[in-house]
């Protein structure tokens, strides 16, 4: 797959998901995303955390795994 280089125009629908989707997101320095997942499992009282990424570099979606997975261990 080649990286996206225009983004075609958002129906007020798909706007609404996308925006909706952004505000639940993690993302961020390291000390951030702890904090953020911490305050997320407080206010859900969730028993585990499905994370998920997107990255054209394999090596970078495990770096980001890995580095997700010592947050939480």
């Amino acid at each position: 797959m080649r990286p996206v280089t225009e983004m075609p125009e958002l129906g007020p629908r798909a706007l609404e998901v996308a925006e909706r989707t952004l505000a639940s997101a993690v993302f961020g320095s390291r000390e951030t995303v702890r904090r953020e997942l911490e305050s997320l499992v407080e206010r859900t009282d969730a028993d585990e955390i499905l994370s998920s990424a997107s990255t054209f570099d394999r090596a970078a979606l495990r770096a980001s795994d890995d580095a997700v997975m010592g947050l939480l261990a």
